[in-house]
């Protein structure tokens, strides 16, 4: 399967990606900026992704949870800040509290095969 990585922190985008290897999973990214995901996914939507919410400096990535929303593309918002930090409009989207486990990474991805 083809995941979409969108994390700012560089040590959690290569433990992320490297987890989802180890998976067998095709990463896709890591992004830390929204514009880079975008472009990628004009090339090509993933069959999933995980989405920091927030991207530090008063960025979040809630432009780019939108397209993958309208888009159909499973994915999980990765956050230490806990569901009430984004957009009523996107609360329907799964919630992974950081620090996550493997098991909650594994947990969404069985049910996108599903």
């Amino acid at each position: 399967m083809k995941v979409l990585v969108l994390e700012d922190d560089p040590l959690l985008q290569i433990d992320l990606a490297e987890v989802l290897e180890i998976m067998g999973h095709e990463v896709v990214g890591p992004f830390s900026e929204e514009d880079l995901a975008m472009r990628s996914c004009d090339a090509s939507l993933p069959d999933a992704a995980f989405v920091d919410y927030n991207l530090g400096k008063d960025r979040t990535s809630s432009g780019f949870a939108r397209r993958l929303f309208r888009d159909g593309v499973d994915f999980a918002f990765l956050t230490a800040h806990g569901r009430q930090h984004l957009p009523s409009d996107l609360h329907e989207v799964l919630v992974i509290e950081k620090p996550y486990t493997e098991a909650d990474l594994e947990k969404f991805l069985g049910a996108v095969r599903n």
